[in-house]
């Protein structure tokens, strides 16, 4: 993830850019760190190719006089490193990039970059992937990405992905696709969730459903009725549209 979200700061142009120098620079150092500490950790299970590309990285002057990864300390856990705040909000974003991605491959869009538009019923996580738009289009292959309004309606001609029960993924197709492949995709895929809604509900319907299944196992079926069920909608209404 952070090769890929390197490269459009590697690219920035230091004679148009005065902040350019200065993030490349940072950057450089934050991806050195990481090959460092990660080959070191390798080393006991990888020794020959780690003691290899170790040797390649810049050093510090710390570790200028170390002459092998045999003899580099071995990393520790650093106080204020871990950042459980930054990791789930990289996993909400990382959810977004992985129903963009699934919708690129749906439609074999290679080269095409789309612009795609995020629905959010939650101001948290509208938040969120506000903050981290640009890194989500980077990762997802995307022109932009934009946050719709509150309530507002489906982009036309666009395909649509649920990501959970508060975030809608919808990718903008207008010149790319043909709208009868698209129409029979969404009847598919209003299909398949719809089938889903049935199979859960017939389970769940059981005599014995409410008093011999666990909890946990009701609420994971219940969160995957309501996903199916969205889906579902969501399918019905863009094939309206």
């Amino acid at each position: 993830v952070f090769i890929e979200l390197m490269k459009p700061v590697m690219a920035r142009d230091e004679t148009a850019d005065p902040g350019a120098a200065a993030a490349k620079a940072a950057t450089q150092q934050a991806l050195c760190a990481a090959l460092d500490n990660g080959l070191r950790l390798l080393h006991p299970f990888m020794p020959f190719v780690t003691e290899e590309l170790w040797q390649r990285l810049p050093k510090t002057p710390e570790q200028a006089s170390i002459p092998s990864i045999m003899l580099a300390p071995y990393p520790t856990a650093q106080q204020g490193w871990s950042q459980p705040e930054l990791d789930s909000r990289y996993e909400q974003a990382q959810a977004v990039v992985a129903a963009i991605r699934k919708l690129r491959s749906d439609y074999s869009l290679t080269r095409q970059r789309p612009t795609a538009c995020v629905a959010c019923s939650s101001a948290a996580r509208a938040e969120v992937i506000q903050a981290l738009a640009a890194d989500i289009a980077c990762l997802s292959t995307s022109a932009e990405v934009l946050l719709l309004e509150a309530d507002a309606p489906a982009p036309p001609y666009s395909s649509v992905a649920i990501v959970d029960d508060v975030v809608t993924v919808h990718m903008l197709l207008k010149g790319i696709l043909d709208p009868a492949l698209e129409l029979a995709k969404l009847e598919k895929k209003q299909a398949e969730a719809q089938g889903r809604v049935e199979a859960i509900l017939k389970r769940m319907g059981l005599p014995s459903y409410a008093d011999k299944t666990p909890a946990a196992v009701q609420a994971e079926d219940a969160g995957k009725l309501a996903k199916a069920e969205s889906e579902a909608a969501a399918a019905g209404q863009h094939m309206e549209e």
